[in-house]
C-alpha cells in the first residue's frame, strides 16, 4: 500500500487495526464489488437506451412472390393516361422501384382490377403447361423496355408501347407470381 493511501485508511478507519490477512480479504472484495458496480452501470446504460430509443425495429419482411407481381405488374387505373408510353415507362419503373441499382431490361404493365388478373389462376384462364395458365381475356398492357439494351444504372430511360392483348402468368397456390409474356390474339 502507497503511502498517500494509507494516510486515507488512516483518516477513515482510525483506530481499526488489520491484519495482512483481512487487508487481502478487504482488497479482494472491493475489487468484487467495483467490477459488480460496472456491470449494473453497464446494464443500467441499456436499459436506458431501450428506454430512450425504444425497441428494435422488426426485419423487414421479405415482400411475397405475389406482392411483388402486383408491384411489378399491376397499374390500375393506369396512372396519367396523358403521359405518352416513352414517359409512363420511365416514371413508372422508377416508381415501382425497378430501377434501383440496376435498370430492369423490361417489364409489362397491366391495367385491370386486381381481381379480374387473379381470375386466369382460376375461372379467367385456361391451363396452359407447368403452373402457367393464359388469360381468356385481353387486356390493357403497356410494354416497356430499356432504351441502350443490357443492364445499365440509373438513370433509367424507357420506350413503351401500348396493347390490348391475352396474357400468360404463373401462378402458385391460386394466385399470379410472374407475368411471363403477351399473347397473339
Amino acid at each position: 500500500m502507497g503511502r498517500s493511501e494509507y494516510k486515507v485508511q488512516e483518516k477513515y478507519c482510525k483506530g481499526v487495526s488489520w491484519s495482512p490477512e483481512q487487508e487481502v480479504s478487504k482488497r479482494k472484495a472491493v475489487k468484487k464489488n467495483s467490477g459488480a458496480m460496472v456491470q449494473n452501470a453497464a446494464g443500467s446504460v441499456l436499459l436506458l437506451l431501450v428506454v430512450l430509443l425504444g425497441p428494435w425495429p422488426a426485419p423487414a419482411q421479405r415482400e411475397s412472390r405475389h406482392d411483388k407481381f402486383l408491384r411489378q405488374h399491376l397499374d390500375f387505373p393506369k396512372t396519367n393516361r396523358d403521359w405518352d408510353a416513352r414517359r409512363y415507362c420511365s416514371l413508372m419503373m422508377q416508381r415501382r422501384g425497378m430501377t434501383v441499382d440496376v435498370c430492369k431490361p423490361s417489364n409489362t404493365f397491366i391495367h385491370a382490377d386486381h381481381l379480374a388478373v387473379h381470375a386466369i389462376c382460376s375461372t379467367g384462364g385456361a391451363y396452359h403447361s407447368e403452373n402457367y395458365y393464359d388469360s381468356s381475356a385481353s387486356f390493357e398492357l403497356t410494354a416497356c423496355r430499356l432504351v441502350g439494351g443490357g443492364s445499365q444504372r440509373p438513370p433509367c430511360n424507357y420506350r413503351g408501347k401500348v396493347s390490348n392483348q391475352r396474357i400468360r402468368v404463373a401462378c402458385l397456390n391460386g394466385e399470379p407470381v410472374h407475368f411471363k409474356a403477351p399473347l397473339l390474339n
